[in-house]
């Protein structure tokens, strides 16, 4: 868990005594802000965007999600774009019952050789010498 988040976890607990008053567990605040944060957005959450609201790992949000989708809580809303342009990250939105978006197949080479010339072109703008620089440009 992450420092910021810890210690916004130790401020909302009670202060005094905590005889005959019930535990606040830090993974019932976070489930708590993770479910505020998915009503809050009706498009959906990615596990990194959870993750920073939170304050988990990726792998206890992941946990999470996984227990939502088997109670049919959480559904798959759609596909979003990874840095690398492949449609292969999950958005997830609240909902009971409802079904997975299907997942995206893989784009056509035309397809790929369009979006290839636009980020060649940009790059080209940009005065950089190649398109990898651009997508290490846009990942730091």
């Amino acid at each position: 868990m992450r420092p910021e988040a810890i210690q916004a976890a130790i401020k909302n607990l009670p202060k005094g005594s905590q005889k005959g008053r019930k535990q606040l567990r830090i993974n019932a605040v976070s489930i708590a802000k993770l479910m505020s944060a998915l009503m809050e957005e009706p498009a959906g959450l990615t596990y990194e965007e959870m993750q920073d609201v939170c304050g988990l790992s990726y792998t206890v949000v992941k946990d999470y999600v996984m227990a939502l989708s088997r109670e049919k809580a959480i559904y798959i809303a759609a596909w979003v774009e990874d840095g690398r342009g492949g449609r292969t990250r999950k958005q997830f939105a609240l909902g009971l019952n409802k079904k997975d978006a299907p997942r995206p197949g893989a784009r056509c080479a035309k397809e790929r050789a369009v979006k290839y010339r636009d980020r060649k072109r940009q790059a080209k703008l940009l005065g950089l010498p190649s398109v990898r620089q651009l997508q290490q440009g846009a990942a730091a």
